[in-house]
């Protein structure tokens, strides 16, 4: 059953959170718990040939070992730690290369024959190796493959719990978190919420190494609890995998997990192209509600000053509501014919310099008149009026590529554009084109 989890949430994960910073150390983690899973299933399995118990052997020296570094790594990339040089991130391939290394060299050197002999003796005698096997590379072979492993897992365990308990003391992590998250629909970290789950399991895990065999043949339901309890939390683990980009996340947004399959670094673009996928499907109801939403949400961004706490001005507004002292002042005319005729604005490299060289004056006389005359810094200036340039493309080409728009309109690439359209107007462009178009088709 486990098995079945941890390959059904890789199949899943690929299709619904490949954007995700943590998908790759998760599904690194799935898949070597699966091997796990099955090199376990296998050694449990009495009707297993010796050759095969010992390949699973091998297996198990590899897979388990990994499996609290890579849960430590994932954990660190839910926290967006992605440092490469951390030695938590070497350690994941230290301890398995060593001991599965150790294993196969020794069983290369013993002989599969002298281990499967070896291992039935020892099975026989009740895991009691038989003094004839003392000093020999196959009793070398088992101390690797079980005493030294044995003690390594319990060793990263013990490494993974202080590791949980240090991080939940730094991060304030609390079981009344948990229960507020579910009983009352709080939001919550996702990465408190994926340590309680993952401390859950790694103590099922615990508590099932530790039974012994007596326990589950007298006790067969016991068996089938622990498996439902460890395919419960492997689940919702792997479910809340779908939330590596988000810092937080709530009862209701895990309802729609497949909104979040985004990296920071492409969150801004992912929902834009959602905004627009869902405009094109919407009916008009909906769109007046998104309207409705939209103008509540700037508003409340404003009174918490998220955003500008007034309407930023635009082109015409700037050119025509200058002090009257300006009006007759020829380099002020020519400036104004500079800005509004020939549109120099556009020009992706312009600088005060280039301008003052324009009309021929010096920087610091053009400097205190534009700041005079428009209240306004020269880049804030050049900016606005690129802006106001940028919204009426925009409403010409609403399809156009932001790189496009951000040469048209004079700025050098496109996340300097969206910088400064989100700054002087409050939203991106793509919100920006859609509310334009609510407006349009429903009016104020």
């Amino acid at each position: 059953m486990p098995l079945f989890v941890c390959l059904f949430w890789m199949i899943v994960l690929s299709i619904m959170a490949y954007r995700t910073e943590s998908y790759v150390a998760f599904m690194f983690l799935l898949l070597f718990t699966s091997l796990a899973v099955f090199a376990n299933s296998v050694l449990s399995d009495f009707s297993a040939t010796p050759k095969y118990q010992i390949y699973a052997i091998l297996l198990k020296q590899v897979t388990t070992t990994s499996l609290v570094p890579l849960t430590i790594l994932f954990i660190r990339r839910i926290r967006h730690i992605t440092r490469q040089d951390h030695p938590l991130d070497l350690l994941w391939i230290v301890i398995p290369v060593i001991l599965g290394t150790s294993a196969i060299l020794l069983y290369a050197l013993s002989g599969e024959e002298a281990i499967s002999m070896m291992l039935e003796d020892v099975h026989a005698n009740g895991y009691n190796v038989s003094p004839k096997y003392q000093d020999t590379l196959p009793y070398l072979f088992y101390i690797f493959t079980h005493i030294i492993y044995a003690a390594t897992v319990m060793g990263e365990v013990i490494i993974l719990f202080l590791y949980l308990l240090v991080l939940s003391r730094k991060e304030h992590f609390s079981l009344g978190h948990i229960i507020r998250f579910y009983f009352k629909g709080e939001r919550i970290k996702t990465v408190e919420l994926q340590t309680f789950f993952i401390s859950a399991l790694f103590l099922i895990f615990g508590i099932r190494f530790l039974s012994s065999l007596d326990v589950t043949a007298d006790y067969p339901m016991w068996s089938v609890v622990v498996s439902i309890l460890i395919c419960f939390c492997m689940f919702y683990i792997s479910y809340t995998a779908m939330f590596g980009s988000k810092p937080t996340v709530t009862r209701k947004e895990q309802r729609n997990a497949w909104r979040y399959n985004y990296s920071r670094k492409k969150k801004q673009h992912i929902l834009d192209a959602m905004i627009s996928d869902l405009l094109e499907d919407a009916d008009e109801e909906t769109m007046l509600r998104v309207r409705a939403r939209i103008k509540e949400s700037l508003q409340a961004e404003k009174m918490a000053g998220k955003a500008p706490a007034a309407e930023p001005a635009r082109a015409e507004q700037l050119m025509s509501g200058v002090s009257k002292n300006w009006e007759e002042d020829d380099l002020f005319k020519r400036f104004q014919h500079l800005m509004t005729d020939e549109k120099i604005f556009l020009q992706p490299k312009l600088t005060l310099a280039d301008v003052a060289d324009m009309l021929e004056t010096n920087t610091t006389y053009l400097s205190r008149m534009v700041n005079t005359a428009y209240n306004l810094g020269f880049p804030e200036l050049i900016n606005t009026l690129r802006i106001d340039y940028a919204e009426q493309y925009l409403l010409e080409n609403s399809d156009a590529k932001q790189s496009e728009i951000a040469t048209k309109c004079g700025f050098l690439s496109a996340s300097s554009f969206n910088t400064v359209f989100k700054r002087i107007t409050g939203v991106t462009p793509k919100i920006w084109v859609a509310s334009a178009e609510l407006q349009q088709k429903f009016g104020n």
